[in-house]
């Protein structure tokens, strides 16, 4: 069952993490939320103030500033 569980997680944080880059992309920020509480996998793991935190996080300047960092250390 602890596979599966994982699983499932990995599911919902890849979901999440999709909505996120539909944000960044210009998509509204509280309607993502709202189709992902529409989620039953990821409202199984996450609570409305768990995504809320998780966007405010990944769409913050120092997440903005790292990834433009990494990408210029690519080759």
């Amino acid at each position: 069952m602890a596979k599966t569980k994982q699983w499932a997680m990995d599911e919902a944080d890849t979901t999440i993490d999709y909505a996120i880059q539909e944000v960044r992309n210009g998509f509204d920020k509280e309607k993502a939320i709202e189709i992902l509480m529409r989620n039953d996998n990821v409202m199984n793991f996450y609570s409305r103030d768990d995504l809320e935190m998780i966007f405010e996080f990944e769409l913050s300047d120092a997440v903005r500033n790292y990834d433009e960092q990494l990408k210029q250390t690519k080759h």
